[in-house]
């Protein structure tokens, strides 16, 4: 079963629930599901990822890297700001904080309309 195209979020709900169900059809059949990416050397993957991109309404892919210096800088920028906001916050102690007050303080600074200090790590 191989999708072509899937908005990512539907395509990452159609492998879980297909993965779901196959291992619940294995076990109805005595079998084993194996659903490592790539469990034996020399044989292709599952394929279980998903590919994603970022562009504008016009179709200009932000995440293509430029041939030159100067041409870069729009896909070093994007990206920077992609490692930034995926980026774990940090407790006082240096621990990553748990997620659910990682996105209270994000929704904290949106409503507060501070979108440009991201305190993450």
């Amino acid at each position: 079963m191989a999708p072509i195209f899937a908005t990512t979020n539907i395509a990452t709900d159609h492998n879980q629930l297909v993965m779901e169900t196959m291992q619940k059809v294995a076990l109805r059949h005595n079998l084993v599901c194996l659903l490592h990416e790539k469990p034996y050397a020399g044989i292709n993957g599952s394929g279980k990822h998903n590919n994603w991109s970022l562009s504008t309404d016009d179709g200009i892919n932000l995440l293509e890297p430029g041939r030159t210096p100067s041409e870069n800088v729009q896909f070093l920028l994007v990206l920077s700001a992609l490692i930034k906001a995926v980026t774990p916050m940090r407790t006082s102690c240096g621990r990553p904080a748990p997620m659910r007050e990682t996105i209270t303080a994000w929704a904290q600074r949106s409503a507060s309309g501070d979108h440009l200090h991201l305190h993450g790590r």
